[in-house]
């Protein structure tokens, strides 16, 4: 599940995944500790108000980000996110 990001109660679309997933722990060490203890991020490329953006899309585990990596690998149509995700960090 994605999650911590805010889009402006926007729905985006998520044309592909540059880097990831990044675990938050291993990348900022002095992150704050109340952060889930899976936190991981995708450095994607997304559209929002008609502009392409780098964004960070965070998950609450691996294997979430991890599959949106594996629909970029053999999909080219972006993934809509809609605003109602999870807020928090």
């Amino acid at each position: 599940m994605i999650i911590g990001n805010d889009f402006g109660g926007k729905n985006v679309k998520v044309w592909d995944v540059i880097e990831g997933p990044y675990s938050v722990k291993d990348v900022v060490p002095d992150a704050p500790s109340d952060l889930p203890e899976d936190l991981h991020f995708n450095l994607c490329k997304v559209e929002k108000d008609g502009e392409i953006e780098d964004i960070e899309l965070f998950f609450d585990d691996f294997n979430s980000a991890y599959e949106m990596v594996k629909y970029f690998k053999s999909n080219i149509e972006p993934l809509e996110i809609e605003h109602e995700i999870e807020h928090g960090h």
